[in-house]
C-alpha cells in the first residue's frame, strides 16, 4: 500500500512541478502558446497540492493505525524484533521521502518569491509531511514494541512502516515459496506472501514451530519444505 501511496504522490508531484514552473516562470510550449493564460490554473494547482496531501494523508494514517494496533496485540504466543535489515530498509525509505518532500517545498518556496498563490498550499502541504515522516523516523530510529513481528491464535502480524496481517480464517495451507517467501495460501486461489528476511535468523526455527503449533488445531496443511525449514 505505501508503495501505491508513494507512485501516486510522485505522479501528482511530477504533474504539480511542471505546471507550476511553467505558469510561475512564463515558459512557453511554442510560439503561440503559454500556460500562463491558462483558466483556472490557481484551482488546479491548489488541487495538486491538496491531493498531494490527501495521498500522504494515507499513509500517515495507516502508520498510526499500524502502531496503534500493533501495541494492542499483547497476547501473542511469539513474539520478536523485526529484522534489522528490514528496519533499516524503512529507516532508508522513511529518509527518501523526508527529501522528497523537503526538495519540492524548497521548489515551492522559491517559485512563492513570484506567484506565493500558486504555491502556498503546496509548501503547507510539503512542510506537514515532511514534519510527520521526520517524527516516524525518530520512531524507527528509537525501536519499540511496536516494530515486532508475532503470533497468535489467530493472526500472524508485523509492522514496519505499515501493518501486515495474515489471518487464519480461510486459510488452507503454509508452504515455502522460493526459498525466501512463506506464502499463505487462501481460498479462491489468494495468496499473500511473508518475507523471511521479517523474521531474525535467531528467531526463525522458533516462529516456524509456534505457527505450526498453532496451525495444527486448524484444518491448514503445512508443506514439508516449510517444516524443514530453518532446522
Amino acid at each position: 500500500m505505501n508503495r501505491a501511496v508513494n507512485i501516486f504522490s510522485f505522479v501528482v508531484a511530477f504533474v504539480y512541478v511542471a505546471l507550476a514552473v511553467a505558469i510561475v516562470y512564463d515558459l512557453s510550449i511554442s510560439s503561440m502558446l503559454t500556460l500562463k493564460g491558462m483558466p483556472f490554473k490557481t484551482e488546479i494547482l491548489v488541487g495538486l497540492s491538496l491531493l498531494l496531501l490527501l495521498f500522504g494523508l494515507i499513509r500517515v494514517v495507516r502508520r498510526l493505525q499500524g502502531v496503534k494496533d500493533m501495541k494492542k496485540f499483547s497476547l501473542f504466543t511469539f513474539e520478536a524484533p523485526i529484522a534489522a535489515g528490514v528496519r533499516n530498509y524503512s529507516i532508508v525509505n522513511t529518509i527518501l521521502e523526508i527529501s522528497f518532500m523537503i526538495a519540492l517545498m524548497v521548489l515551492s518556496i522559491e517559485m512563492s518569491k513570484l506567484h506565493p498563490e500558486y504555491t502556498l498550499p503546496m509548501i503547507a502541504s510539503t512542510a506537514f509531511l515532511a514534519l510527520e515522516s521526520i517524527l516516524f523516523l525518530v520512531r524507527i530510529l528509537r525501536g519499540g514494541r511496536e516494530f515486532r513481528i508475532g503470533i497468535n491464535k489467530n493472526v500472524v502480524a508485523y509492522f514496519d512502516r505499515e501493518m501486515h496481517l495474515y489471518y487464519y480464517t480461510g486459510l488452507q495451507r503454509v508452504e515455502l515459496h522460493q526459498s525466501d517467501l512463506i506464502n499463505f495460501k487462501y481460498k479462491e486461489d489468494l495468496n499473500i506472501f511473508l518475507p523471511i528476511s521479517v523474521i531474525r535468523k535467531e528467531d526463525r526455527k522458533v516462529f516456524k514451530e509456534e505457527l505450526i503449533k498453532v496451525l495444527s488445531e486448524k484444518n491448514v496443511y503445512i508443506d514439508d519444505a516449510f517444516r524443514a525449514w530453518a532446522e
